[in-house]
């Protein structure tokens, strides 16, 4: 079992910031790429309301958990969709329990626990359900900065860190895709979309070795653009390792840069 209250990406923080953030005009989902690359305080500056709900790891399955827990209430007029391709290929379970440990629990959660069907999530489920019965993380108040990390209203992850500096180059690897994953990709945009709300797919920059480790880049970018979905891949940016802080997350200047580029590009002011 693996229960991190808490955890390294502010889950915690994040979901209590949810109600304070109704009738966004942007809401951003998906992994750390979401989190710690689209900063609502760039979004701010052009008079947009964005809420960012991405978390660690956080594949389609916990996507459509939280659409369908959360989508009403924020009620967006427009939701960016992260899709970093890797979260696509994975199970699901790291980003399950940072969920299970930081968020109420309901018959959504449930629906996600029988769908991954792995025990940990299970064992951890049931010790959620216990805690939340009896209360036990109300007094929790998670910290604002961890490290080189520090908690930005709205849902965005600061770093202090600096720049990357590329050392071996990545394992030149084809990502094959987890077809539970697809289905829960699918079914969250079609919902989404027949509420009104325009959902558009990005990928967020990544450094230029990795991106170009995945052998099967253009068949990605065709199955996303073949969604009845806006898709831009901003690895078209070609941003120098100066703009991150590891191998796949932006620093703060590779943030500025990015957001005020896909701010201007898909017109959002």
């Amino acid at each position: 079992m693996n229960y991190p209250l808490g955890g390294n990406g502010y889950m915690n923080s994040r979901i209590k910031d949810i109600h304070l953030n109704q009738n966004c005009d942007v809401l951003i989902l998906g992994s750390s790429h979401a989190y710690r690359s689209f900063d609502p305080r760039i979004f701010g500056r052009h008079h947009i309301k964005c809420f960012n709900l991405g978390s660690s790891s956080q594949t389609p399955i916990e996507t459509e958990l939280l659409v369908n827990k959360y989508i009403d209430l924020l009620n967006p007029k427009t939701v960016i969709y992260e899709v970093y391709p890797v979260t696509f290929t994975e199970d699901g379970v790291e980003s399950a329990l940072d969920l299970l440990a930081n968020d109420a629990l309901d018959v959504n959660t449930l629906k996600m626990v029988f769908k991954l069907n792995q025990i940990k999530v299970y064992n951890t489920f049931l010790y959620a359900y216990f805690r939340q019965v009896f209360a036990l993380n109300n007094s929790f108040i998670e910290q604002v900065k961890k490290g080189n990390d520090t908690y930005i209203n709205n849902g965005f992850v600061e770093t202090k860190k600096s720049y990357y500096r590329q050392s071996n180059p990545p394992k030149m690897s084809k990502l094959i895709f987890n077809q539970n994953q697809l289905m829960a990709f699918e079914n969250t945009v079609v919902k989404m979309q027949k509420k009104g709300i325009k959902v558009i797919l990005v990928q967020a920059p990544i450094t230029y070795q990795l991106y170009h480790s995945f052998l099967n880049r253009n068949e990605i970018d065709n199955y996303f653009h073949s969604k009845n979905a806006d898709y831009y891949n901003y690895n078209s940016l070609n941003l120098s390792d100066e703009y991150f802080y590891d191998a796949d997350h932006l620093n703060q200047k590779g943030v500025e840069v990015f957001n005020t580029k896909l701010i201007e590009h898909l017109k959002l002011k």
